[in-house]
């Protein structure tokens, strides 16, 4: 990072007479429009994922449709994001956000209306999945590239934290609603409530005014795409950490398609227990961003990645060859906690040495991340078949934690984070 926190410091928010530091991003009111707008975003798309999953292992037990839900969800972000990021260093992008999201919750409705009259089928809800992971490759782009304009720059690591606490609290707060829901009203009550979720998104993305973006660019896309694959060729430190965050996300975070299947086969339990286990990964995930909030920067970040994608693997590696329910609450519960952590802190590096010009190119790259769980959700569901879903979980965690040893001490040779 070649400038930083020798800027002054963002003054703490100041709340019924009390100040907190690590909410200071607050203290701007476009941000605060964009964390609420990602809030709700995030509660209808924790749902949607989960919500696909257990449709799918509904209209057919075999795991591997889990893995193609997944796969067809994720995998036009990894071949159409490297496009949304040029395109979101080259458009508004907060238009560009109205219009993708809108998008999605007119699928999601559509998903809604085909459950109540009972036509959706296996293939209906891997079209509709692969038209959301088309708007999805353009959505994130913009959506990363936005957030550190909202800010000043001594405050985009505090702002990337706590939008990592939206995350995390929409994950226990989808949850809640996923298991009461589906109990009560049937599946169809999931997806009608995404729809709102992202209607309010629209709603306030539409009243939110930032700043333009002032580097629109006149050159072709083709050049402005080269052009950002070289700025990621001649800067291999962040290259790496990029590297890093997508093989995790291929062999660790993919475990999750495969929570279905551990409820209803490794537990012989029901839609309530997969609600339950959602819950732990969000609550998890909340009090690691809570922490990090409070006691994360930029000069400890390389060691607090490290750290937390080492027990990362161990805890996904645990939770595999665990077969006590209450016990693999605890695990999951970990796990969230430490996947939340170590992947916040990863975009964090990597959007805090990255420079604005380039940042929107450069975070659909690292956008991979979350995509690559298509490619890892598709070979965990086939391995599970071909063993079962213990054994597949507690391999790819293994191979999770091997990832991010070697990866660590790469990048750490080539990237040099200071507060100079």
């Amino acid at each position: 990072m070649r400038k930083s926190m020798a800027e002054p410091r963002t003054s703490p928010l100041r709340l019924l007479g009390m100040s907190f530091s690590s909410l200071s991003s607050f203290n701007y009111p476009q941000y605060r429009l964009f964390w609420l707008g990602g809030l709700f975003s995030c509660i209808g798309m924790w749902s949607l994922v989960f919500g696909r999953l257990w449709l799918m292992h509904s209209l057919t037990p075999e795991e591997y449709m889990l893995g193609l839900v997944t796969a067809f969800s994720l995998g036009p972000i990894l071949f159409l994001s490297i496009w949304g990021g040029v395109l979101a260093d080259r458009v508004n992008r907060r238009i560009l956000l109205v219009i993708t999201r809108a998008a999605i919750a007119v699928l999601c409705l559509l998903t809604g209306i085909l459950i109540t009259l009972e036509t959706i089928t296996p293939m209906i809800l891997l079209a509709i999945s692969f038209l959301t992971g088309i708007l999805l490759a353009f959505d994130i782009p913009a959506r990363a590239a936005m957030l550190p304009g909202l800010v000043p720059r001594p405050a985009i690591v505090n702002a990337i934290v706590l939008y990592s606490m939206a995350i995390s609290g929409s994950a226990i707060l989808g949850p809640g609603f996923f298991g009461l829901l589906v109990d009560n009203f049937g599946i169809d009550s999931i997806f009608y409530l995404i729809f709102a979720a992202y209607g309010i998104v629209v709603f306030l993305f539409c009243v939110m005014s930032p700043t333009p973006n002032t580097r629109l660019t006149k050159s072709s896309p083709v050049s402005d795409l080269i052009d950002g694959l070289r700025y990621l060729r001649y800067n291999k430190g962040i290259l790496g950490v990029i590297l890093m965050g997508i093989l995790t996300g291929v062999f660790g975070m993919s475990f999750e398609t495969l929570l279905p299947a551990f409820a209803k086969i490794v537990y012989s339990k029901d839609v309530s227990v997969y609600s339950n286990m959602l819950l732990a990964l969000g609550i998890g995930g909340m009090i690691s961003t809570i922490l990090l909030a409070k006691f994360a920067n930029t000069k400890n970040s390389m060691t607090i990645m490290l750290f937390t994608g080492i027990l990362f693997g161990l805890s996904i590696i645990g939770f595999g060859l665990n077969s006590d329910i209450f016990i693999g609450y605890l695990l999951i519960g970990c796990t969230g906690s430490l996947s939340f952590a170590y992947l916040t802190i990863n975009s964090t590096i990597v959007q805090f040495s990255t420079d604005d010009t380039y940042r929107g190119r450069v975070m659909s790259i690292h956008q991979w991340t979350w995509a690559s769980t298509s490619i890892g959700g598709f070979l965990i569901g086939i391995t599970a078949s071909y063993y079962n879903p213990q054994i597949a979980v507690a391999i790819f965690g293994s191979i999770t934690l091997c990832v991010i040893i070697i990866f660590y001490f790469w990048s750490k040779s080539q990237l040099r984070i200071s507060e100079d």
